[in-house]
């Protein structure tokens, strides 16, 4: 175990495994407990600019709320490379990592098992392809509940590059701000997944919007062949840019697929083409899209509200929204990342959003929901301190 230290400054620049892993190589069936840590401003002449994860063991290591900052790798992983072993990251952040290779923050390769990341913030890292997240050759990765915003890549997968036989699950996460428009293939402004294996990339209860290719996918992009699965569940896709397909490029999507609003289509679902799902404020305070203050919860009469399917949220086991809000207020689950509070139909207090920020309450009240009537917004019959009357969206 170790606990609350910064390692900074490592400089990993030898020949072989003396050039990987700038503030820490792990091998030889360690599996350590790391809490409370900052690496910032590593090197690799190799890969990975912070740590180095080779095989062994079968224990994985666990890393909690520690902190990648600045850290840099002339190949592959900017701050974290996982060469066919898991790994489990609670509560991270992956800021302003780079690498001039693959995988801008992590980078994952030969992996027979699964890396899972939950609660994490992926911010403004850089690689030349998968701004973010590199998982190539038969890995499999499970994400929850985390952000991506403001990544960066030179060629394809402005978030993440799902390659090679992996398959990648995405539970409750937000895309925002992430671009592939600097050079190369410039595909995929959040996911570019497909070729060398069939990869599969599901995708459950996620928002995008605001993601950038330069050519063609600004949401996702995939060849159009047997190789890209694509499942879309319960997601809000709206916004994104590109010159071609500017949601999603020449994707099929997977007959799993159900309850999506996407920009310009409706594929399952009681939601209708071109709706805005009408964010609170999706570029924040300083109208800045892909930073921390955008605010992609949804106004209470977003056509996303109580438009999805429970189902497909419960059986990942999540209960929470990106928010750490319950994800399930009846009548159904919302679509895209958050749940919003503004329609709670529980006894109490209403807790509604306020754009930009923060919560206002209204006290007491009690809902009727045999009044319920959603022909023109909804409205339904409240009781509050003794009075009656009616509550409307």
């Amino acid at each position: 175990v170790l606990d609350g230290f910064t390692i900074t400054g490592g400089n990993s620049d030898g020949g072989g495994n003396d050039g990987r892993g700038g503030g820490m190589f792990i091998s030889n069936n360690a599996a350590p407990e790391l809490t409370n840590i900052l690496f910032t401003r590593n090197y690799s002449g190799n890969d990975g600019g912070a740590i180095m994860v080779v095989t062994g063991g079968t224990t994985p290591p666990h890393f909690t709320n520690v902190t990648f900052n600045e850290n840099r790798a002339v190949a592959q992983a900017g701050a974290v490379y996982l060469w066919n072993r898991d790994a489990v990251f609670q509560g991270c952040t992956f800021s302003a990592n780079e690498s001039t290779g693959l995988g801008g923050a992590i980078y994952c390769d030969n992996n027979a098992n699964i890396v899972t990341l939950d609660n994490c913030l992926f911010l403004a890292n850089v690689g030349g392809s998968g701004g973010a997240i590199m998982n190539l050759a038969n890995c499999d990765m499970v994400v929850t509940n985390s952000r991506f915003l403001g990544n960066i890549a030179n060629s394809a997968g402005g978030a993440i590059r799902n390659r090679a036989g992996s398959n990648l699950t995405l539970v409750n996460c937000e895309f925002s701000g992430n671009r592939a428009d600097v050079g190369g293939l410039m595909e995929g402004g959040v996911a570019w997944n497909g070729s060398l294996g069939t990869c599969v990339l599901t995708m459950i209860n996620c928002t995008m919007t605001g993601n950038v290719a330069g050519s063609e996918g600004g949401g996702l992009y995939g060849p159009a062949d047997a190789s890209n699965v694509v499942i879309l569940q319960n997601p809000v896709s709206w916004g994104n840019v590109a010159p071609v397909d500017p949601e999603f490029g020449p994707i099929a999507l997977d007959a799993a697929s159900a309850h999506n609003l996407i920009a310009g289509e409706a594929l399952g679902g009681p939601v209708t083409a071109n709706s805005d799902p009408l964010f609170l404020d999706p570029d924040g305070a300083d109208n800045i899209v892909g930073t921390p203050d955008d605010d992609l919860r949804l106004q209470a009469l977003s056509p996303a509200v109580a438009a999805g399917d429970d189902a497909l949220i419960q059986s990942t086991g999540v209960t929470t929204d990106l928010a750490g809000k319950p994800r399930i207020v009846p009548v159904a689950v919302d679509l895209g990342a958050y749940e919003t509070t503004a329609l709670g139909f529980v006894a109490g207090d209403l807790t509604v959003p306020v754009p930009g920020g923060g919560e206002s309450v209204i006290a007491n009240w009690v809902p009727d929901m045999s009044t319920f009537n959603d022909s023109a917004g909804f409205h339904f019959t409240f009781a509050q301190t003794g009075s009656t009357g009616t509550l409307a969206f």
